[in-house]
């Protein structure tokens, strides 16, 4: 993969769509992720102009996902 910016708010798009793929609420994956409900809103909805590296593999994590394995679907749908 090469050096392109990272899109949060295709991020966010990407997550919600797991999300809602695997037929969780957004409360349900904030406390499988251990993220505040008002975090995981703010980046499904584009908000937060940076998602930590931590916030990225919990939320990877809760939605069953290995972070490299959301990356590729990053890069997949977005590139």
């Amino acid at each position: 993969m090469d050096t392109q910016k990272f899109d949060t708010y295709k991020l966010g798009i990407l997550f919600r769509h797991l999300r809602k793929d695997q037929k969780i609420s957004q409360k349900t994956l904030s406390e499988k992720s251990g993220i505040g409900i008002k975090t995981i809103r703010a980046i499904e909805k584009g908000q937060q102009k940076k998602v930590s590296l931590e916030n990225f593999h919990q939320i990877s994590n809760a939605l069953g996902y290995r972070p490299e394995d959301v990356l590729k679907k990053y890069y997949l749908e977005f590139t």
